[in-house]
């Protein structure tokens, strides 16, 4: 029984297909390895540094920005202003739920997902932070005694301005 034209170009382009998608994870090619992160603050004009995990600055500038990220990795947000606290915001993976395509379509497709990092989220995608004023609590004045026989004592005492007389 002969085969039609149609029917062999739609096979060639199934096995292309499938080809494409077993050496390619679903994920990598569907939503990519890298995910844009939004970082706003209230104030704004706020310092941001985004740094891996390890303390590797990937990313640097003012509220509000949008970083993009590599998908691979977790990563720390600091948010600082001058005369407020600063902030952190960690940035974890949770699984992408596009990767479970490449599962569906070859065994092979899971593992690029995972090496590329595009089996995993970055969560939050938008990171909103409230700087709070900073403040000194109790001021007090932190006193360190160092004996010859190597007792140390520490004595806190409150920080008091005296009167003017």
């Amino acid at each position: 029984m002969a085969r039609s034209p149609l029917f062999k170009l739609i096979a060639v382009l199934q096995c292309a297909l499938l080809h494409l998608v077993s050496f390619n994870g679903c994920a990598t090619l569907i939503t990519g390895t890298k995910q844009n992160i939004a970082i706003e603050s209230e104030p704004s004009k706020a310092n941001v540094r985004v740094e891996t995990i390890g303390g590797l600055e990937v990313a640097s500038g003012q509220t509000p920005m949008t970083v993009t990220l590599a998908r691979k990795s977790e990563y720390m947000v600091i948010v600082k202003l001058s005369g407020y606290k600063e902030k952190r915001v960690e940035i974890g993976k949770e699984f992408n739920p596009v990767a479970v395509l490449s599962i569906l379509a070859g065994v092979l497709g899971i593992f690029v997902d995972l090496a590329t990092g595009a089996a995993w989220n970055l969560v939050p995608e938008r990171i909103f932070v409230t700087l709070s004023t900073a403040t000194l609590s109790s001021p007090e004045v932190i006193i360190t005694v160092e004996y010859q026989n190597g007792f140390t004592k520490v004595i806190k005492e409150p920080l008091v301005a005296e009167e003017a007389k």
